[in-house]
């Protein structure tokens, strides 16, 4: 059992993963592809990326890693395509309801928008989740997150070149966290 990165790196021999692939072994499951969330579990503390890398790398830490499933792709080398998204959840709840250190991630059905916001008001603003993820009938899924507006400086910038002569090809740009001081935040 490996995951794969958004940049194609793999990586093995992970806790969470590792009991991913025993107990879809114990259920027969032979090959399956799963989109999920690996991040570092703290009980005493809401975790960041940078507590996932640093795990990733220390081996007293990697056990501290779940994995959070959300969708599954494949079973046994046939594309899995449920009636709906709740298929997908009773799925989950048949092969991984033992799991320790694997699970689906939190969610929670809502009959109306009013309800979402409720939800959004609840798990973002309060408990300060990162976002929802809001799925229907209809084939889309959207990210549903808080709205943030910064300022920044465009500190520097390239032209393109052929075609795309005297266009902007990238900025670079800074924030200004005192005066007379410059941060570069991205390009």
């Amino acid at each position: 059992a490996v995951i794969v990165n958004r940049s194609g790196r793999v990586r093995r021999g992970i806790p969470c993963i590792d009991e991913a692939a025993a107990i879809l072994q114990k259920k027969g499951i032979k090959q399956a592809v799963i989109p999920a969330e690996i991040y570092f579990y703290d009980e005493k503390k809401k975790t960041r990326v940078n507590d996932l890398v640093n795990a990733l790398s220390d081996e007293k830490k990697i056990g501290s890693l779940r994995l959070a499933c959300y969708d599954i792709l494949e079973l046994n080398g046939k594309e899995y395509k449920p009636e709906d998204y709740g298929g997908t959840l009773r799925e989950w709840d048949r092969l991984f309801k033992e799991g320790k250190l694997i699970h689906t991630v939190d969610w929670t059905e809502a009959k109306s928008n009013a309800e979402i916001k409720e939800i959004f008001s609840q798990w973002v603003e309060k408990e300060n989740s990162e976002g929802l993820v809001v799925r229907s009938e209809m084939p889309f899924v959207w990210k549903v997150k808080p709205r943030h507006n910064v300022d920044a400086v465009v500190i520097g910038f390239t032209e393109g070149t052929g075609n795309a002569r005297g266009q902007v090809r990238s900025m670079l740009l800074a924030l200004m966290p005192e005066k007379g001081k410059y941060q570069i935040v991205t390009r």
